[in-house]
C-alpha cells in the first residue's frame, strides 16, 4: 500500500481497516488557530449587489459563531474566487477587542 499510494491514501487505508491514524479525544475543543466558512455561488455570478448581500449574510451568520464558543476575533478576512481560479481578498485586523453575543 505504501508504494501505490500517498501519506494521506494510506491513513485513509488504516482507518477502513479499523487503525486509529489519529489519537480520538472526547474533551471539548478549547482552543482554535483560525475559524473559517467558505461559500460557493452556483451558478457563478458577476452580480456585485447580489455578491455582496450573499457576504453580508454570510458573515452575519458567522460573525456570531465566535461568540458561541467564547472567542474574540482579531482579525476578519474575505476573499472572492473568480471562475478562472484567480482570486481577490482583503482583511481587517479588529482596533478594540469586540464581543459578540449571540
Amino acid at each position: 500500500m505504501r508504494e501505490k499510494f500517498t501519506k494521506p491514501g494510506v491513513e485513509i487505508w488504516q482507518e477502513l481497516r479499523g487503525e486509529s491514524v489519529y489519537p480520538v479525544t472526547t474533551e471539548e475543543k478549547s482552543s482554535y488557530a483560525s475559524i473559517s466558512k467558505t461559500k460557493t455561488f452556483a451558478p457563478p455570478t458577476s452580480n456585485a449587489e447580489y455578491l455582496f448581500a450573499h457576504l453580508m449574510r454570510n458573515m452575519d451568520q458567522h460573525a456570531l459563531r465566535p461568540g458561541a464558543i467564547h472567542l474574540v476575533p482579531n482579525k476578519i478576512a474575505v476573499f472572492l474566487k473568480k471562475n478562472d481560479f484567480g482570486t481577490a481578498g482583503s482583511e481587517a485586523k479588529a482596533l478594540a477587542t469586540l464581543r459578540f453575543t449571540a
